[in-house]
């Protein structure tokens, strides 16, 4: 299991500290955590959050003591080999890997993380720091592309970072004129307004921009609820709007088989009608054609025949018809047959008179 050290600490040469108690990690666990150490490209600006996030990938298990206390390192060497393995595979592929090689030969991990310290938290390397953080902090941009939880997130880190800087820290009034003059989004127009013409502290305006945030994400969602309720109905009316379509269809057909119906007879007398307005015909009409026409060839009367309300029999030009009478007297022939419509006749048990009518 793991062991309890005693011992007089030395902390990154800043001289002896108290007496402390601290616990020995076993390899296996040191291991495991040590994949916690994430990637550094060796700027700047990125440096504060990798150190950060280094000492607390090893705190609290006791492996933060190989960074920090010189005389557990040297008493642990196995230990100080596998942290220094991991700062090195951290920073190969950045600008910092030439500070973690210098102590290749040793692989003393305590002295890599001195030098790393000595190179961006040192004197020569605040003002370029600063520089780096002011600029993210002048383009930093809260737009409709973004939320405000990203820019407020964004923006106090970056201040933060500022703030520890000695000589760089901004002042309180032009935090907040930075922070307010970057919200470009039109949504938090009123808002910027508001806070401008106000004593309101940076704090006082994160919490508003906040709360703000929320109530335009509410407002979002019940905008889009009402959408996509909207979209429902609409399509529950298409949907109720197609059944009476079909009913009026099926209607307008009915209708136009009960439509007037004009039958103009040929020179013999006889009802032609094409044969796709034949297809169309009610069985009532067809009939009554059937029977006509089977009339005129025997010379019987038309007369007693039947005629549909919705059929009218159109007389000839230059000849006034009377269905009643006319039908037993064709009319002399004139022959302006329209040769390039087809047309049919029909008649009932009369197909040997019909032949030799038409011969």
């Amino acid at each position: 299991g793991d062991a309890t050290f005693m011992g007089d600490a030395t902390h990154m040469g800043e001289g002896p500290l108290n007496r402390v108690d601290y616990v020995v990690p076993t390899t296996t666990n040191l291991k495991l955590e040590a994949q916690k150490i994430t990637d550094f490209d060796g700027s700047f600006g990125n440096w504060e959050n990798w150190k950060l996030s280094t000492q607390c990938a090893l705190e609290g298990s006791g492996y933060i003591q190989v960074l920090v206390n010189q005389n557990f390192a040297v008493t642990h060497p196995h230990l100080n080999r596998i942290v220094y393995s991991q700062l090195a595979r951290a920073t190969i592929n950045g600008n910092a890997f030439h500070l973690v090689k210098a102590f290749e030969s040793t692989k003393d991990a305590f002295k890599t993380w001195e030098n790393l310290c000595e190179w961006y938290d040192g004197e020569d390397a605040r003002h370029d720091t600063a520089v780096s953080l002011r600029n993210k902090l002048d383009n930093l941009k809260l737009s409709s592309s973004t939320t405000a939880s990203i820019y407020i997130n964004k923006f106090l880190t970056w201040y933060q970072d500022l703030q520890k800087i000695p000589g760089e820290s901004l002042s309180d009034s032009f935090a907040i004129q930075l922070f307010l003059k970057n919200i470009e989004d039109p949504e938090y127009e009123i808002t910027v307004r508001y806070l401008r013409n106000s004593s309101a502290t940076l704090k006082n305006c994160v919490t508003t921009l906040r709360k703000d945030e929320r109530d335009l994400i509410q407002k979002r969602i019940q905008k889009r609820k009402l959408r996509n309720l909207t979209r429902r109905i609409m399509k529950e009316d298409n949907r109720n709007n197609q059944r009476p379509s079909k009913i009026r269809r099926t209607h307008a057909e009915d209708v136009n088989k009960h439509e007037m119906i004009q039958l103009k007879p040929s020179p013999k007398g006889l009802l032609g009608v094409d044969e796709k307005v034949w297809a169309t015909l009610d069985e009532k009409v067809k009939s009554f054609i059937q029977q006509y026409n089977s009339n005129v060839k025997h010379n019987e009367p038309t007369s007693n025949i039947e005629k549909p309300q919705n059929v009218m029999i159109k007389p000839r030009r230059n000849e006034t018809f009377n269905s009643d009478e006319s039908s037993t007297k064709p009319n002399s022939p004139q022959r302006n047959a329209n040769k390039n419509s087809k047309k049919i006749t029909f008649h009932v048990n009369d197909s040997k008179a019909n032949h030799e009518n038409d011969s």
